[in-house]
């Protein structure tokens, strides 16, 4: 390999191979052998491969690699990522995924957009609702893991009105 090639590969850090796709006529499909080439190369030095879809009629699932450079293996959040997809419960403190609490909105008059104010935890909006007696809203994908169950006393003293 060339002096030039070889400094090349050192600003490497990852390999990504697939066949063009699409309906272009003269589209590109690379062939067996230059995939193998390109595989020894990256594995003399030490760079990970990974392979699309497309190349699996040209080599079979068996010879599929789907490799990440280290630092996309255990990726970090960033702090400004971090700000956009956390927050903390308004009642606990805990701080949760804010898709996986309940967004707080209200609003001041009818008619008027409600504005978000904070986040709850699915259990500190459980206890919130039971606690001011309202019921659970039905809630995609939440209402069967938030059910509340009546107390023991509570099940006794609804079972003798309904009589």
């Amino acid at each position: 390999m060339s002096e030039e090639g070889k400094n090349l590969l050192q600003r490497v850090d990852w390999i990504i191979l697939g066949a063009e796709t699409g309906r272009r006529k003269d589209k590109v499909i690379p062939k067996w052998d230059w995939i193998r080439k390109v595989i020894l190369l990256a594995d003399e030095n030490d760079i990970p491969v990974f392979m699309k879809d497309s190349l699996i009629p040209i080599i079979g699932e068996e010879n599929m690699r789907r490799e990440f450079p280290e630092q996309l293996q255990n990726p970090a959040v960033s702090p400004k990522m971090k700000k956009k997809l956390y927050d903390i419960c308004a009642q606990c403190k805990a701080q949760l995924k804010k898709n996986e609490m309940i967004t707080l909105l209200a609003r001041s008059k009818r008619g008027e957009q409600p504005k978000q104010f904070g986040f709850m935890c699915k259990e500190c909006f459980k206890k919130f609702c039971k606690e001011i007696g309202l019921d659970v809203p039905q809630l995609a994908e939440f209402a069967e893991s938030i059910t509340i169950e009546p107390e023991e006393g509570e099940a006794e003293d609804e079972k003798s009105m309904e009589s």
